[in-house]
Parts: C-alpha cells; sequence; structure tokens
C-alpha cells in the first residue's frame, strides 16, 4: 500500500518522501533526512527546490497521502486517522485536509464511502 501512496510523488522526490516515510511524521527532521540519504541537509534543501519542493512541504504530503489512505481503507475514527498521520491535533487535520482537498474529513469519507 505504501508504494502506491509514494507513486504520487514525481519520481525525483520519492526516494527522499521514502526517505521520510510514514512512520514517524510527527517529528521529522531534516538532518536525520538528509543523513539517511548521504547528503547534508543544505544539499537535501537545495535538491528539493530543484523540484519545486520544501522538505516542510513534502512532510505534509506524506501525512496527506497517509490520512487519505485510512479515510479510504479503514474504519479508523477520524481522531485517530489525524494522530496516525502526524497531525498534533484534530482540527489542525481538518484544517489541513480541507485546504488541500476542499473538503473535510468526513465530508471525503462520506463520498468516497457512497461509491
Amino acid at each position: 500500500a505504501e508504494e502506491q501512496l509514494y507513486a504520487s510523488f514525481p519520481s525525483e522526490l520519492q526516494h527522499v518522501a521514502r526517505a521520510i516515510g510514514f512512520d514517524d511524521l510527527f517529528s521529522p527532521r531534516l538532518q536525520q533526512i538528509a543523513g539517511r540519504l548521504h547528503l547534508s541537509s543544505r544539499s537535501l534543501q537545495r535538491k528539493l527546490l530543484q523540484h519545486g519542493a520544501t522538505f516542510s512541504k513534502l512532510v505534509q504530503r506524506n501525512r496527506l497521502l497517509k490520512s487519505s489512505y485510512y479515510l479510504l481503507q479503514s474504519d479508523v475514527p477520524l481522531p485517530e486517522i489525524g494522530f496516525l498521520s502526524g497531525f498534533t491535533d484534530q482540527s489542525h487535520f481538518c484544517r489541513v485536509l480541507k485546504s488541500n482537498i476542499g473538503m473535510s474529513p468526513q465530508v471525503y469519507r462520506g463520498i468516497v464511502n457512497t461509491r
């Protein structure tokens, strides 16, 4: 399932997304991820900028993909999905999801589950 989520990233950024992973989305650190990729922090930042990305945007995208997966593939309660996806609180999870996909987690799950 994770491989399908990584496939949604541009090919040049998939290895960075994999290094960030979906396990620790609460506090991924640029320095740690750069180290996993055998790069300096600055080199990783430059590489991301070459592809129109930033580290924080990549982390956010990982969080959104993980939460979307849970919304589509499980009956996990919404507060738990936000937590499992690395959001600090339910309202932040709802705001980020709504600003990125245009609807709340409840509406998103309801639309998908009615198809």
